[in-house]
């Protein structure tokens, strides 16, 4: 038999949406971020084509002038022994006296250095390079709150961090916080999506992204304590235990182990310091102000309570997730504390801050309701307006 032919023009029609739910998802994320990293350039770029606008800490020429040590290093030729790249630095430093790898750590010199052989030794090249750290610890801001939360909980979170005076100041400076921080960031997201896959992959973006917070700058060890409690609490003992788990973390420990040596032998005044806190136990007994100069430098009295809101809303609810945000931000406080005390704790903890607005921006996971997600924004978007005035 012949089958009779369809009538197309009666035939039923569907209609159909030339861009699924997933994909419309991922577009407004992008768009988020995009605008949030917007946002970040336009604070982190302020007098960005003054070749004056150099920050009145001492660290910022050092560390262009470790750039411009590795740049010439490599022009030279003389660093395929140590003995070469030895006599090569005494004399330098004879030149230079600005000079300062060992005391301050590497990463940032040895980023700096194919940029200034491409561009010249400038102020706007450095601070474009620390700009692009900036834009990447806004990303990975985002990307590990999302999936930690979700993207209303992550906007908030990372326009707090983009817009926090004590954050845009490093963005704006030629120092090693800005990417120290950009790497602790991507070692949270990598967390978090190794707590959604398992996957090696995912374990190895982490430990590769800790062993690089630790070259840009040794202080980034205070995070120790949020990884664990991360991987305690979001993928379990028992995976922590397998092979893959246990080989990354070793070779990770490894890897890391010439840059501890580098601070030893390097930074003797850095070393004495740390030794002489841990053996007197004298920052334990500076706890008031410690913290003081740290929230008035960090936060501001109205930004404090903000997180504290939403810290003390989560723990009512009870939101386990908040554990994080809290071991985070008093992790970091307690090392320094008991490490530097009163010598720049500001600075030192800045690694804390994404902790601080983790707990703040929980107050949009909190809201369930139409009227208490409006009642979350009415607070947290003059939060973020404030923080934009202050800056």
């Amino acid at each position: 038999q012949v089958p009779e032919p369809i009538d197309v023009a009666a035939a039923p029609r569907v209609a159909v949406d030339p861009l699924s739910s997933v994909d419309r998802g991922r577009w407004r994320r992008r768009a988020i971020v995009a605008a949030i990293m917007l946002v970040a350039a336009t604070i982190g770029s302020r007098g960005i084509t003054s070749e004056g606008a150099v920050s009145l800490q001492g660290d910022m020429p050092r560390y262009m002038m470790n750039g411009a040590f590795v740049t010439d290093l490599i022009k030279s030729g003389e660093f395929w022994t140590p003995g070469q790249v030895y006599r090569f630095a005494e004399r330098y430093y004879a030149k230079y006296p600005a000079l300062s790898l060992g005391h301050h750590p590497p990463f940032l010199a040895v980023v700096l250095a194919p940029v200034y052989a491409v561009f010249g030794l400038s102020v706007f090249w450095s601070r474009l390079a620390i700009l692009g750290f900036f834009g990447l610890a806004v990303w990975a801001m985002f990307s590990m709150t999302r999936r930690l939360y979700d993207v209303r909980v992550a906007t908030w979170a990372t326009l707090l961090l983009a817009t926090n005076p004590a954050v845009t100041t490093y963005g704006q400076v030629v120092m090693s916080e800005m990417p120290m921080l950009a790497f602790v960031l991507l070692a949270m997201e990598a967390l978090s999506r190794f707590s959604q896959s398992r996957m090696t992959r995912h374990y190895a973006w982490f430990v590769a992204a800790v062993a690089a917070s630790l070259y840009a700058k040794q202080l980034a060890i205070f995070m120790l304590p949020a990884y664990l409690v991360f991987l305690l609490m979001f993928v379990g003992w028992r995976r922590l235990l397998k092979r893959d788990v246990v080989l990354l973390t070793l070779f990770g420990v490894l890897i890391s182990v010439p840059v501890v040596a580098l601070t030893f032998f390097l930074s003797p005044v850095n070393v004495g310091a740390v030794r002489f806190m841990t053996r007197t136990g004298r920052g334990l007994t500076l706890a008031q102000p410690m913290i003081r100069t740290v929230v008035n430098a960090h936060l501001t009295i109205p930004i404090l309570i903000v997180v504290l809101a939403g810290i003390v809303l989560s723990v009512m609810r009870p939101d386990r997730r908040i554990v994080l945000a809290l071991v985070w931000t008093v992790g970091v406080l307690a090392a320094v504390l008991y490490l530097t005390a009163l010598v720049d704790p500001a600075r030192y903890a800045l690694m804390a801050v994404p902790g601080y607005f983790l707990g703040a921006a929980s107050l949009a996971a909190v809201a369930r309701s139409k009227p208490t997600r409006w009642g979350a924004a009415a607070i947290l978007g003059p939060a973020v307006l404030y923080q934009v005035w202050l800056g």
